[in-house]
């Protein structure tokens, strides 16, 4: 007969230290500034990802949208910046001032990751850019929050089986810069994060504020749950045990490769998608319906 007195080891104790430095799982929280080497910094990842794949940013990668030399006053490509009710979006200076909302036209290797102050030092620099965590936290904590429907007791065990085997969701695996803008992301030949960040004449503002990827992430929320439900499985077994202890560590790699699964899917999809978002990919071939 189950018992009802699981222990529960301390969250604290099997997540990444304070600093970062690793050797320890981080499911639910991140550190939002860039930081190099700290495990838990997802835009550190990120470049770090990007850097072992540079064919997909560095030179010639965007070529089609490059000048030769300094911009002149036509060598300009259209942004997503867009005027808020207080400021401008992303930021006052993304774009040029004076012809709000373009910006210049890059040289060749001016977006390079290599370069020490690209995507490090801000989510503009060298473009308008986000760290996309492909299983995103909110598709793993509520398909954890519903393998414990019956029992709460197997999502504890579950997290604690995750950072006993150390799974880090924001580890580079895990993250792809993804851009903003739909000119540079049909010159890089990715597609855009988000369905609302983008700029064309005839939308209006209100409709480009889509902060989100619903369908995409429905789309690997299908991938994700065949493996969330053999874990319940396992804890479910678990707790039929006289005494049950907390777990051992569960197997993180079938995590790991659909991680691996949906970036190629992403990195391989892009220059056919010309420039369109996230959402609009198509996972159907991977159990992603």
């Amino acid at each position: 007969m189950a018992g009802n007195h699981v222990k529960k080891d301390d969250y604290k104790a099997l997540h990444q230290p304070p600093g970062g430095a690793g050797g320890k799982g981080c499911l639910w929280s991140w550190y939002s500034d860039y930081k190099d080497a700290h495990q838990c910094s997802y835009r550190w990842h990120a470049r770090e990802h990007a850097l072992a794949d540079g064919r997909i940013y560095n030179y010639p990668a965007y070529k089609d949208l490059c000048v030769e030399q300094s911009p002149g006053p036509t060598d300009v490509y259209l942004t997503a910046a867009y005027q808020g009710p207080k400021r401008k979006a992303p930021s006052n200076n993304y774009a040029l001032r004076n012809r709000f909302p373009y910006k210049n036209k890059p040289r060749p290797g001016q977006w390079d990751v290599s370069l020490p102050r690209n995507f490090t030092e801000s989510f503009t620099r060298p473009y308008w850019h986000n760290g996309h965590h492909i299983i995103a936290r909110s598709v793993l904590m509520d398909e954890l929050a519903a393998a414990g429907k019956e029992d709460a007791r197997v999502t504890d065990m579950i997290v604690q089986g995750l950072l006993k085997a150390s799974y880090n969701l924001n580890d580079k695996p895990n993250m792809i810069i993804l851009p903003l803008d739909r000119a540079v992301a049909r010159a890089l030949g990715l597609p855009r994060h988000l369905l609302g960040d983008e700029m064309e004449i005839h939308e209006e503002i209100q409709d480009r504020r889509v902060a989100d990827h619903p369908d995409y992430s429905r789309r690997v929320r299908f991938m994700l749950r065949p493996v969330i439900n053999q874990y319940r499985r396992l804890m479910k077994q678990k707790l039929d045990e006289a005494h049950p202890e907390p777990p051992d560590a569960l197997a993180k790699e079938q995590l790991v490769r659909i991680s691996e699964t949906v970036y190629r899917a992403i990195t391989a999809a892009g220059p056919f998608m010309k420039g369109k978002s996230l959402d609009e990919l198509k996972l159907s071939g991977l159990g992603g319906r």
